[in-house]
C-alpha cells in the first residue's frame, strides 16, 4: 500500500469512529512523517535514511594495480606539483598502508552528505558510511585518493573532496582520511579527522567507490 493510500484509510478510519479530534490528527502526521518523504529525489524511512539513490552514476575510473609503492605515488606527486599536507604527510608514514596487488578499474561515485539523506542536519561520518553502504557503496581503498590527485588534473578552484576509507592512524593527529582539493595556488592531498563521531555537513562532498570483484576493500 503506497503512503498516501495509507493516510486515506487512516483518514476514513477517523471518521467512521467518529473522529479523535488533535489526537487523530497528530497521529496521521506523525506516521506522515514515519513512513517516509522524499528528499532530494531519495525516499526516506525516517527522513535520513535512503532506500534508493536514483543516478548513483559512476563519476571517474581509477586503474590500481601497477606495481608502485605508496613511496612511490608520493614521488609522482611532489613531481606533479601537488602540495601534500602535514595530516596527509602523516598518514602517508603509516607503515601499515598498502597498495592493491592485482590490476583493477575502480568505480568512483562523487555525492554530497546531503544526496544520501541527511540534507537537513549534519550526520556522524560513520552513520554516512553506513548509510552509503546500503545503497550499494564502499569506502574506498586509501590509494585511490592519491591517484585521484595525479589524475584529477582539472578539478575546479574551491572544490575539496573527502575519500571516504577506513581511518589511518597517525603519529600524533588521529584517525585521517584524505582530502583532494584545489585551494587556487595548489592542487592539494589534505588530511582531516575522520573519527567516527566527526560531524560531516550536508554539503559536504564524499568520494565512494563501487564494490568490485578481486579488489581487497
Amino acid at each position: 500500500m503506497s503512503r498516501t493510500r495509507f493516510l486515506n484509510f487512516l483518514s476514513r478510519l477517523d471518521a467512521a469512529q467518529g473522529g479523535q479530534g488533535a489526537a487523530m490528527t497528530y497521529d496521521v502526521e506523525r506516521l506522515s512523517r514515519l513512513l517516509g518523504r522524499r528528499r532530494d529525489g531519495i525516499a526516506t524511512v525516517d527522513g535520513s535514511s535512503p532506500t534508493r539513490l536514483p543516478g548513483m552514476a559512476i563519476w571517474r575510473t581509477i586503474e590500481l594495480g601497477d606495481e608502485m609503492t605508496i613511496e612511490d605515488l608520493r614521488v609522482e606527486l611532489i613531481a606533479a606539483g601537488c602540495a601534500i599536507g602535514d595530516r596527509a604527510a602523516q598518514a602517508l608514514d603509516n607503515p601499515a598502508l598498502s597498495v592493491a596487488t592485482a590490476r583493477a578499474t575502480v568505480e568512483l561515485v562523487r555525492l554530497t552528505v546531503g544526496a544520501l539523506g541527511f540534507a537537513a542536519s549534519e550526520a556522524s561520518y560513520q552513520r554516512v558510511c553506513e548509510t552509503a553502504a546500503r545503497v550499494g557503496l564502499a569506502r574506498c581503498l586509501p590509494e585511490v585518493a592519491l591517484r585521484l590527485r595525479l589524475t584529477y588534473r582539472d578539478q575546479p578552484i574551491g572544490e575539496f573532496l573527502r575519500i571516504a576509507m577506513e581511518p589511518i592512524e597517525t603519529r600524533n593527529r588521529g584517525p585521517t582520511a584524505f582530502i583532494v582539493g584545489n585551494g587556487g595556488a595548489h592542487l592539494l592531498l589534505l588530511g582531516c579527522d575522520a573519527g567516527p563521531s566527526v560531524l560531516l555537513a550536508p554539503t559536504t562532498r564524499l568520494v565512494f567507490m563501487r564494490p568490485q570483484r578481486g579488489v581487497d576493500l
